[in-house]
């Protein structure tokens, strides 16, 4: 028994064998034939007569005629073509430098300038610190990063309108250039960065917690000397004092088209607003602040004269820029050694609607009763005081760059009431007319000549 099952298994395993690449076994032979003469070497001896009538052996499955075979062809040609359609093509791989990457990549691991200095983030640092006095401080930079590193300039025309309110869209679009333009290694790693969503969220967290470290360096500075600065009432020096718990400070952050009401009842119009009564006055995001307004050229019943043309910002403005001794001297710097001014630092020359409004933002905070930064104060909201403003100055392009320029007088210009007198032009601007005026004679002498040169021909 076991003599026949290892038969059965070498049977198995020869047909395995033949099936798979060995050539078939040679019939028995046929013992009418005379004997092989076997003293001949094997590539002398004739095969036998019936070897050549030998049949190839039987497949396991039956070969395709030639017309399916040719169908079956054509049809898995056609769909792997369809399959080669359906892959995505591969793009080529986005350039990128690897220690920018890698110092990208060690934002969030420095926290203090040690160890900014040791990872080899502290310049990106410092650049990070200017984004909110530039862009504001309520600007979401994930969503910054994300829409401007998708679009990269191409950007929507049909939103391009002074009718479309501040969202998302322009954010990104007014912010994205800046990114680029001041954030070391951004404009040329944008293509590398579509393929890391996870890396761009990441510098945009870091972004925002450096911004939220800068506004609060710039807020704590204006804080302390705001009540020196207004000359307000000792009594409000503590900040939880401030807002409309104290009827000097609730005046300021007084909607202006309710100042007359205020007026009125001034304690029963800070207790109405800081208490949340029912039924009290409105101080919401929209109805903007005394302090923001030039009361000299400010109209009742209007909102646009005198808006933000405004003492205590342009004070405001200095103090944060330039330092509490241009704020206090009206614009007067400091020719002692020492630290520099942040305009200095920034290389500031231009005072956009980010800044102004950084400036706005800043100042309400110091003159209300918050112990901590926080976007939101009672009706008053933050990002919608933020929409407000920028949808409105998207409405006069030509008011929107007058406001700005008005800024940069104050700040950069010359002082009030100390410009120079008036006394002609300067000795290089007779120098240069002068030698306009040769030069035109010289012209004129040199085109009679030809003149009658080509009179006399």
């Amino acid at each position: 028994m076991n003599k026949g099952f290892a038969g059965l298994m070498r049977i198995s395993r020869r047909a395995h064998a033949v099936g798979a690449s060995s050539p078939p076994s040679s019939p028995p032979r046929d013992r009418s034939l005379p004997p092989r003469d076997r003293s001949l070497p094997l590539h002398n001896r004739s095969p036998p007569p019936h070897a050549a009538r030998q049949r190839e052996p039987t497949p396991e499955f039956p070969v395709p005629s030639s017309s399916s075979t040719r169908r079956d062809r054509e049809d898995e040609e056609q769909a792997s073509n369809e399959d080669e359609e359906r892959r995505p093509s591969k793009k080529p791989r986005a350039q990128y430098q690897k220690k920018v990457i890698m110092t990208y990549e060690a934002l969030m691991l420095g926290t203090r300038q040690p160890a900014r200095i040791q990872d080899g983030t502290e310049y990106l640092y410092q650049a990070a610190r200017i984004f909110p006095r530039i862009l504001g401080p309520y600007v979401d930079y994930d969503s910054v990063l994300r829409e401007g590193i998708a679009r990269d300039g191409s950007w929507s025309s049909d939103l391009d309108r002074p009718s479309s309110k501040w969202g998302p869209y322009w954010e990104a679009k007014a912010g994205m250039p800046e990114l680029k333009e001041r954030f070391p290694g951004l404009s040329f790693h944008i293509p590398y960065l579509r393929h890391r969503p996870e890396l761009v969220a990441s510098m945009a967290k870091w972004m925002k917690s450096v911004a939220q470290k800068s506004r609060s360096d710039d807020a704590n500075r204006l804080k302390d000397r705001i009540v020196d600065l207004l000359d307000l009432p000792q009594d409000v020096r503590d900040k939880t004092d401030r807002g409309f718990r104290h009827t000097s400070t609730g005046r300021l952050l007084c909607p202006i088209s309710l100042v007359d009401q205020f007026d009125e009842d001034p304690d029963n119009f800070c207790r109405m607003v800081h208490d949340m009564r029912k039924g009290r006055p409105r101080v919401s995001a929209g109805d903007y602040p005394l302090f923001m307004y030039n009361m000299d050229e400010y109209v009742p019943g209007k909102a646009k004269p005198g808006l933000f043309k405004s003492s205590i910002m342009v004070a405001c403005a200095r103090l944060i820029f330039q330092g509490p001794t241009a704020a206090k001297s009206g614009g007067a710097t400091s020719k002692k050694k020492g630290k520099p001014a942040l305009a200095a630092k920034m290389n500031m020359s231009n005072f956009s609607v980010f800044t102004l409004l950084y400036v706005a933002a800043l100042a309400r905070f110091t003159l209300n009763a918050q112990g901590q930064w926080d976007d939101d104060d009672g009706d008053f909201k933050g990002m919608e005081f933020y929409a407000c403003i920028m949808t409105a100055m998207a409405q006069d392009g030509e008011w929107c760059a007058g406001i700005s320029a008005w800024y940069c007088k104050q700040l950069y210009g010359a002082s009030s009431g100390n410009e120079c007198a008036d006394q002609g032009p300067s000795s290089h601007e007779l120098l240069m007319a002068e030698f306009e005026a040769e030069q035109a004679e010289k012209d004129a002498a040199a085109s009679g000549v030809m003149t009658l040169a080509v009179a006399t021909t």
